[in-house]
């Protein structure tokens, strides 16, 4: 493996290591490893005095997910599992890094780090408490509960990750007090005037966008770990207005916002009196505005600076015949007055910008104080509070408090993803870092800034290089400071390899993205005009130099895939419009364009600095989007039907779940299987909706519409298709009460006289329960009783993970103190609930399609991956933040009014500034040192590294096939992704590249585990349709040309096991007296069936289907199956393919499973050869459904009524191909 490890007795303690770790180059192992060294070594000491520092509860390891704390501490227990039993390649790992070499006397001698290994594995399962390897809120979580005195928090506090109910609650507080408190009215009235002038919005509703806001002012807050200043003055908003104004009346007077430009006043009139002047002093000036300036003036008065113009520093810029004028002195007073003109422009921009956030942080301020109260009172913390909470002890010289407090020193901390961290979470570990270095600790940090894509949540990459930078001079120097980088890159294939460094090689993605081939110095050579555009290029292409530099990996030398012959293939697409050419520009366009810039640069004079000409924005082309739709189709069939991958090997990367949804639909209507968030969310499943229409008519019976969704979906349907004659009586009296103000009580009426059939009255049967309970039942009782009632788990077995999955939400949201239906119905319909409390984790993503987020995808690796919409996307830039050290308003912006306060936070405080492309030009040209100016140029190109940040994650997830696919454009605005693979020498029609070459899928048929490959039998029954299939079915065709192609496992299991378990899962219980022909109903029918669900191209004749009945009988015949197809208990119920969930929430799929009186049998059905390895895992499958079966019998008592407690659950396997049965003690 990748080790880089230093050997422990090379390290100097204190210590800093940073490890550099790009995609699939083993970090995870190195962390392991290095935990695993530090328990097992005797050379982790601190001091001269020589006190070991490496007990079990001196080390940390954190993680910033929970799977990834999971996986950590698999891999180290199982690493000293290994070496607690002599594995070989366990303990040559464990020996190159510590100083146990496992030799005595000269001789191989292993026992003492097998008993320590041993030792250690019986300590972590003793005092697994002790077992450090946490998420970074955990960590916090628990230092908050371990120092409960000094944080001011109750005992028993509730950690709650959504504040958006706390918000929502804040703000109608609030506005309920308005007519009662004069400040918030104040505060209100304010926001109005705000949100009329300043941000140019006429909503009358602006309730819904302070709530978006005010999420985002919250969370900014909380992650860098700074609060909003707020003047003192409570008229600071009233005076600024006026300041505005009176600004802006001082550079254009005009009484109407529109009025007539020559009749303007102030500074520009006074230009234009002075133009006036210097043409009388002499005729042959003919000086004066540009033409093109004057019509911008006169539809742009007021506060709209966006005339180019405005940027022109030199006067002589913005008048016509300027070379006339060679009067300095006159020339010097016309640049004063334009200087002055433009000076005031600033400040207007400035101060308009500086405001526009201003009110939603005061009514921030407000509703943070009330949801202070309110969570101290329901005993709440918010989980992105923790930080806040803890870098207040931390401030406040808590450090030896906490430790004191967890009840344990600290001195080795392991990071992972450290390149996720934010500025506040640093700051925490930061203080306990620097107390366990001060007394002979260490930190291990491992990242990869390529792989930074969480900005967006406030984690910082710069830290990664600035702990050593921080650390360093002081305990830290080069010889106790190690940089290490792993190589090595163990995921992909070769050809996948050398593609990634050569994309992401730092010149090669500077001067493709950034210089189109000109190099930087040719891509900078107007430099001196000191454009946004050039000064960002530039910056970006230093950041992409800092965070690429170290991008190169190699194959290692004993990888087992250094010498096959497939070395990995990655495709290539450009999508372009109908009307679009290579270069993705609009044919219809092109002319249009070009007269309009050179329009333009007639009346702008030299300027040339309008960016990518056409307004821009992200939506994609709908026809371009079904393109590339169209191409994944293809791609995966492609893929599939020639037999070298199954569905579950691809993986589909979007940037949005929107995305995804698309796709899904699409494959789904190709009948590709797949799998996503959406499919997994119970929120999008239509019988869940069912359920969830029929509580909110529960909840409000005057729910008209609920009501009717209900009663016209599937789960009533099943209700009425023994009592109602058709489901066409149902539509005629949902048509006719549709005006009735309660339309359950002209139900109750109209079933009784049109609805029953059998003397059955539906409404008490099946409403009248729920209905009376409804309000005195908690939320869990009730569905609970809607699902018996309706027989929801007899009669929807595909579906019975997203029902269990429902009452395991609403089983929790009663712990946490909601336990009504309307509680539970606003918690469902809250589209600001996070996504992954509704997924259910479903078994069929074994066997599908990967469809997810490029963000979700980051960890995870897949044979073949397909990237449909890949692109760089760079969204505008509209706020940014400040952080300052003192107080922005004293002698600033507030020039001319009293001064202000200092703000309270002393330890600096944070501006949200507005920002916006033209206002930002503009300011460029008055003064680029400005510090929104800076702050914007390098949000702007942050944004870049972010979105290449992200094409990097995506793309180096693919082991062996890549598929790239990228529209030309984002909405008008061109994707500059394009110029990264494609030229201009290349040519209109090159549209694809193609590196490498495809898998054979004969490569695929020499797998040991292809011996039941749908994808094979597909792929062969196009090129041999002349063959006999029965023979070739069954493996026994004896010509040379079909053996070298089917190995014997193939022959023997390819297809033959599938239909017969197809065929046995259509099967319920059979006479045994006439069996034989219920037989030949069901067979011809499952054989078609199943045939056409895998898009077989075969045909299963008569003398195929008398070989598949004659197996299916002798399974029959055997005494165990005999139990489970023919049963005289009339008690008795059978469930194929049945559904059910484990503890973790995972969806399990039973074979058969048969419930009798006293007795419950659990079988699965399995074919191939069976060995012993495969054995085990089959035990293992079964053990786990009965498991589940006896967790969850007190609910399928409730619907066997004839089921008694002491009821005996029983596993089997049925192996079809071998006829044999084991049993599963």
């Amino acid at each position: 493996m990748n080790n880089v490890l230093k050997k422990d007795k090379d390290l100097v303690f204190p210590h800093i290591y940073q490890l550099s770790a790009s995609a699939g180059s083993g970090k995870t192992h190195n962390l392991s490893l290095r935990y695993a060294q530090f328990l097992l070594s005797a050379n982790i000491k601190r001091g001269i005095e020589g006190i070991n520092t490496n007990g079990l509860n001196n080390i940390v390891a954190i993680t910033f997910t929970n799977k990834a704390a999971s996986e950590m501490k698999e891999r180290i227990l199982k690493l000293l599992k290994s070496i607690a039993i002599g594995e070989k390649q366990a303990l040559n790992q464990i020996k190159c890094v510590t100083g146990l070499t496992g030799v005595k006397d000269g001789k191989d001698d292993d026992a003492a780090l097998i008993n320590k290994a041993a030792d250690l594995v019986d300590n972590i399962i003793r005092n697994y408490s002790d077992f450090n390897i946490k998420t970074i809120d955990s960590f916090l979580t628990e230092i908050i509960k371990a120092s409960l005195p000094e944080t001011g928090i109750a005992p028993g506090f509730d950690i709650r990750v959504n504040p958006l109910p706390y918000i929502d609650f804040a703000i109608d507080k609030l506005l309920l007090t308005v007519n009662e408190d004069a400040e918030i009215k104040k505060i209100f009235q304010d926001f109005i005037k705000n949100y009329t002038d300043i941000e140019g919005k006429t909503g009358l509703n602006p309730r819904f966008v302070i709530a978006g806001i005010i999420k985002d002012l919250r969370a900014i807050e909380n992650t860098s770990g700074k609060y909003f200043e707020i003047c003192e003055d409570k008229d600071f908003q009233d005076k600024t207005h006026r300041y505005i104004e009176a600004l802006t009346k001082d550079i254009i007077n005009i009484e109407k916002p529109f009025g007539n430009f020559p009749s303007c006043g102030g500074k520009l009139r006074n230009l234009l009196n002075l133009i006036d002047e210097i043409n009388g002093l002499d005729k042959s000036y003919k000086i004066g505005l540009h033409k093109t300036f004057q019509n911008g003036l006169e539809k742009n008065t007021g506060r709209d600076f966006v005339s180019k113009y405005w940027q022109r520093q030199s006067v002589k810029d913005i008048i016509t015949n300027s070379k006339n004028l060679k009067n300095q002195d006159l020339l010097t007073g016309l640049q004063q007055i334009w200087d002055d003109i433009r000076a005031g422009i600033r400040d207007i921009i400035l101060t308009v910008n500086r405001i526009r956030f201003y009110s939603y942080i005061k009514i921030l301020k407000e509703i943070k104080s009330v949801i202070a109260e309110k969570s101290k009172n329901d005993g709440v913390i918010f989980i992105d509070e923790l930080k806040i909470r803890v870098n207040e002890l931390i401030n406040n010289n808590k450090v030896p408090d906490i430790y004191f407090n967890i009840g344990e020193q600290i001195y080795h901390y392991l990071i992972d993803e450290f390149q996720d961290t934010d500025r506040l979470q640093w700051e925490n570990i930061k203080a306990l870092v620097e107390n366990s270095i001060s007394n002979g600790g260490s930190i291990f940090y491992v990242g990869d800034k390529k792989q930074s894509i969480y900005r967006f949540k406030g984690s910082d990459a710069s830290l990664f290089d600035g702990i050593v930078n921080y650390f360093y001079g002081n305990i830290i120097n080069s010889g106790n400071c190690y940089l290490e980088k792993l190589e090595n890159n163990f995921r992909s294939k070769k050809a996948l390899i050398d593609f990634f460094n050569e994309t992401f090689n730092p010149q090669n993605l500077a001067e493709k993205l950034l210089y189109k081939g000109k190099g930087k110095d040719k891509g900078n050579q107007d430099k001196a005009q000191k454009t946004i555009k050039n000064i960002e290029d530039e910056m970006t292409g230093n950041l992409i130099e800092n965070v690429y530099k170290d991008h190169e990996q190699h194959m290692p030398d004993n990888h087992q895939d250094i010498n096959d012959d497939f070395k990995g293939y990655i495709y290539i697409e450009r999508f372009l419009k109908d009307n679009e050419n290579g270069n993705g520009k609009d044919k219809d366009k092109d002319k249009a364009e070009e007269q309009g810039a050179e329009t333009y640069k007639q009346g702008a004079g030299n300027d040339s600095s309008l960016e990518n000409g056409l307004p821009q924005d992200d939506v994609l082309d709908a026809g371009v989007k079904e393109k590339c739709a169209n191409k994944v189709v293809r791609i995966i069939k492609d893929l599939t039907n020639s037999g070298k991958y199954g569905f579950k090997d691809i993986a589909i990367l979007t940037r949005t779940n929107q995305e995804s949804a698309g796709l899904v639909l699409k494959l789904k209507r190709e009948n590709i299987p797949v799998e996503s968030e959406q499919s997994a969310d119970i929120r999008n499943n239509p019988l869940i909706k069912e359920v969830i229409s029929f509580l909110k008519f529960l909840n409000k019976p005057a729910d008209n519409l609920s009501f009717i969704n209900f009663i016209s979906g599937k789960i009533f349907a099943g209700v009425i298709q023994s009592d109602l004659t058709s489901r066409q009586e149902i539509n005629d009296f949902i048509l006719n009460s549709r005006k009735t103000d309660f339309i359950y009580i002209e139900f109750k009426k109209w079933q009784l006289n049109n609805g029953s059939r059998n003397g059955q009255d539906i409404w008490d049967n099946y409403i009248e329960e729920l209905f009376n309970g409804a309000g005195y039942y908690p939320a869990y009782d009730t569905v609970c009783k809607l699902y018996e009632k309706f027989n929801i788990y007899e009669r929807f077995k595909d579906n019975l993970g997203f029902f269990m999955h429902l009452l395991e939400i609403i089983k929790n949201r009663e712990q946490e103190g909601e336990n009504t239906l309307d509680m539970f119905i606003d918690f469902f319909k809250d589209d600001k609930q996070e996504n992954d409390q509704f997924l259910v984790k479903l078994d069929s993503a074994n066997y599908a399609v990967n469809v997810l987020t490029m963000h979700k995808a980051k960890g995870l690796q897949f044979p073949v991956v397909i990237i449909p919409y890949a692109g760089i996307k760079i969204t505008p830039v509209n706020e940014i933040v400040l952080e300052y050290s003192g107080s922005q308003y004293k002698g600033d912006i507030c020039a001319g009014y009293e001064e202000y306060n200092e703000p309270q936070n002393k330890d600096g405080y944070i501006k949200l500034y507005y920002a916006n492309k033209d206002n930002q030009d503009f300011l460029l040209s008055i003064d680029e040192n400005l510090d929104e100016i800076k702050a914007y140029i390098y949000e702007k190109s942050m944004r870049f590294i972010d979105e290449l940040n992200l094409f990097y994650v995506s793309s180096t997830r693919a082991k062996e096939e890549l598929y790239i696919l990228i529209p030309c454009k984002f909405g008008n605005g061109n994707n500059k992704l394009i110029d990264l693979f494609f030229d201009d020498n290349m040519g209109e029609d090159v549209n694809t590249l193609e590196i490498g070459s495809k898998k054979n899928y004969l490569d695929e048929c020499n797998n040991e585990d292809s011996a039941a490959s749908f994808n094979i039998l597909n792929n062969i029954s196009r090129r041999f349709k002349n063959y006999d299939w029965k023979q070739h079915l069954y493996g026994v065709y004896q010509k040379e040309d079909i053996s070298f192609i089917l190995d014997e496992n193939i022959k023997k299991g390819l297809l033959k096991g599938n239909i017969v378990h197809f065929i046995l899962s259509k099967i319920n219980f059979l006479n045994e007296n006439n069996y034989e022909a219920e037989l030949d109903k069901i067979i011809p029918e499952a054989t078609r069936e199943f045939i056409k669900s895998q898009n077989y191209f075969i045909e299963i004749g008569d003398s195929e289907r008398e070989i598949i009945k004659k197996d299916i009988i002798d399974l029959l015949s055997i005494n165990e199956v005999k139990d489970w197809f023919f049963i005289n208990d009339k008690n008795a119920m059978n469930f194929n393919e049945k559904e059910t969930v484990n503890y973790a929430g995972e969806l399990k799929r039973i074979d058969r499973l048969v419930i009798c009186s006293g007795s419950i049998a659990v079988i699965d059905y399995k074919t191939g050869r069976l060995d012993e390895t495969k054995s085990v895992k089959y035990k293992k499958q079964v053990r786990e459904y009965i498991d589940i079966l006896a967790g969850i019998y007190s609910n399928i008592s409730n619907t066997c009524k004839t089921c008694k407690p002491d009821i005996d659950i029983s596993g089997y396997i049925l192996y079809t191909d071998e006829k044999r049965v084991e049993k599963v003690s």
